[in-house]
């Protein structure tokens, strides 16, 4: 008994075989997109260029810190050099 969404396989049908008819019965093409060079990811209502958008924000947000930081350091090391 097959459930919906699955594919009937043959008992004597390779990996392969098996592989591919899954692939082109689920729509993602005889390879799977495995062959492309880049793909466009959708994780929910969240796209490809959302995520690059917020990995480049976290990054900037972090090298904002980090610049922050040292200014800091520099700024309370002079403060002692001045002091003592």
């Amino acid at each position: 008994m097959n459930r919906p969404g699955t594919v009937p396989y043959s008992e004597s049908s390779l990996l392969r075989d098996a592989r591919a008819e899954y692939l082109r019965h689920n729509g993602l093409g005889e390879d799977g997109g495995y062959g492309k060079r880049w793909v466009k990811v959708k994780l929910g209502p969240i796209t490809s260029d959302v995520f690059v958008f917020v990995c480049w924000v976290c990054f900037i947000v972090l090298c904002a810190a980090l610049l922050l930081l040292v200014a800091g350091l520099v700024a309370w090391r002079g403060f002692l050099w001045i002091g003592g």
